[in-house]
């Protein structure tokens, strides 16, 4: 048998692990959960470890428009591994608009070194683990109970899917393959949906429009959307309703509630013959991700702390936009 990994820990400490990790979580509001793992049917997933590119081997020219050399080191890896350069630039645009490439971050990967123990431990202790999810759908009422962690700001569960362990995925290309492999596969799945060769549509003051802020492949937005959403939303067509501010997805009744629980009486018609080809949803979501944990555990309060999606996918492709030498 081989050697086991044992935690020793105090009950006083345990206590005080999960209840901050809990406070944490409450901290956060209703974060939408992670995008689910790929389905038996999506293509291969890479399953290489990652083989870095010695520092000294890459001259001071290599890609230009990047910054740095852990820039570099992270886009020749993922490159390498045969990863397509425009999903190479727009997963820097994720690392980007997720944690500003980190530097924010600390020692873990995590504005708190708390959720990088929590992490940890669940991975060498099945008993802690169980322990930490009882005690999230104790208090909070919630099945997704892992921290999302590092650069990426991924789900180490997600990550593993990917052949990416939490130590790699607290550093810089780490977090490119894990974002590059995944948004991948979302890219894929979302091609079946959405144009690769045309703009989004998006729907503003009642007119349906070009989205200003595409990349000029919709199924690129909407695979990058999906990152921060998940991709359910989007893997269905959208139809024009007896409402000019207002789409519905094709497969809803021929009578629509939008929203059930807050305005039970507002129903629309839906013209089911009028599909809407490549639109993109703008949802309000609470953003998450590290710039405003941090300043949040700064004491800095922003009761405007949301984005849009298509705000999100707007910064994503705006620096991307940055990265134009890997190619």
């Amino acid at each position: 048998m081989g050697k086991k990994n044992s935690i020793i820990i105090s009950e006083t400490q345990l206590i005080t692990l999960v209840g901050d990790f809990i406070t944490e979580q409450q901290d956060l509001g209703n974060k939408k959960p992670p995008p689910p793992l790929p389905p038996p049917n999506s293509p291969p997933i890479p399953q290489q470890q990652i083989q870095r590119v010695p520092p000294s081997s890459l001259p001071p020219t290599t890609f230009g428009c990047l910054p740095n050399r852990s820039f570099v080191v992270a886009v020749e890896t993922a490159l390498g591994e045969g990863s397509h350069p425009l999903l190479v630039r727009h997963g820097l645009g994720i690392l980007g608009r997720e944690s500003n490439y980190g530097k924010i971050l600390g020692k873990y990967g995590a504005v708190s070194g708390t959720e990088y123990v929590i992490n940890k431990a669940s991975q060498l202790s099945p008993t802690f683990a169980t322990i930490v999810k009882w005690g999230a759908k104790t208090v909070l009422n919630k099945d997704n109970w892992i921290p999302s962690m590092g650069i990426a700001q991924m789900k180490p569960t997600v990550a593993k899917e990917y052949n990416i362990d939490l130590e790699e995925l607290m550093t810089f290309t780490g977090s490119l393959l894990a974002t590059t492999r995944h948004l991948t596969v979302l890219y894929n799945q979302m091609s079946k949906y959405y144009d690769t060769n045309k703009p989004t549509i998006i729907l503003n003051k009642s007119q349906l429009l070009i989205n200003p802020s595409s990349s000029g492949n919709a199924a690129l937005d909407a695979a990058i959307l999906s990152y921060n959403l998940g991709p359910q939303r989007l893997k269905r067509s959208y139809c024009q309703t007896s409402s000019p501010d207002l789409l519905a997805p094709c497969n809803s009744s021929d009578v629509y509630q939008p929203y059930p629980n807050d305005k039970p009486n507002f129903k629309v018609n839906v013209y089911k013959d009028k599909i809407v080809k490549n639109y993109l949803p703008n949802i309000r979501t609470t953003t998450g991700s590290l710039i405003d944990k941090g300043l949040d555990k700064m004491g800095v309060k922003d009761n405007n702390n949301y984005i849009s999606t298509l705000g999100y996918v707007k910064e994503v492709v705006n620096r991307a936009k940055s990265f134009r030498c890997v190619r």
